[in-house]
């Protein structure tokens, strides 16, 4: 009997100067044939997920030196080559961390690296005084929506405005998740946590 090959090695570090290089080349793109269609009826909202009439395909720009410094900034290594990205920012006014960036390299989505990588995120928000982590979606990533919802994400919002009807994004609905941190305060209002209001 033929034994299976081990486990991939992952290993994942902050990024460092010299993965320039590597994260210039990261496959950030994806290719779909769903999409989520937003259904009204009177007050109540639902999410149909439907097939598109051609597959869809999008590339997302990956600034390697944005105007806001990354809290996060972690690469996801296997046998030497880059597999992964995330990067995120801390938001001290609401104490969020809004993850911005999260790509896995084709060749290795489905075999854990996005789960191991996004459990670090996590792993390392829980030292950051955040509530959790938001990240934007859109509804053309129903692939990306099912990975977020089943590391324990939930929808808490949506915007059809967002996007410019002149961009890259035309015709896209922007969904928004978040994953609390166990342990992590709930926002309260002033008489919620005991006081008496201004």
């Amino acid at each position: 009997m033929e034994t299976p090959d081990p486990a991939p090695v992952r290993v994942i570090l902050p990024r460092r100067p010299g993965d320039c290089a590597a994260l210039r080349t990261l496959d950030t793109s994806y290719t779909s044939d769903l999409r989520w269609r937003l259904e009204r009826d009177g007050t109540a909202f639902r999410w149909v997920e439907t097939r598109l009439p051609r597959p869809f395909h999008k590339v997302f720009p990956l600034e390697l030196d944005p105007p806001e410094p990354p809290t996060l900034d972690l690469c996801a290594w296997i046998g030497g080559r880059l597999a992964g990205y995330a990067e995120a920012v801390r938001e001290a006014w609401n104490r969020r961390l809004r993850l911005e960036h999260f790509y896995v390299e084709p060749t290795w989505r489905g075999q854990g690296v996005g789960r191991a990588l996004l459990a670090e995120v996590l792993s390392r928000a829980a030292h950051l005084d955040v509530r959790g982590v938001w990240v934007e979606c859109q509804d053309v990533n129903p692939a990306a929506l099912r990975f977020y919802l089943a590391q324990g994400f939930e929808v808490c919002g949506w915007d059809e405005s967002l996007y410019d009807p002149a961009g890259a994004a035309a015709g896209e609905t922007a969904l928004f998740l978040f994953h609390p941190l166990a342990g992590a305060e709930a926002a309260r209002l002033p008489d919620q946590a005991g006081g008496t209001g201004p």
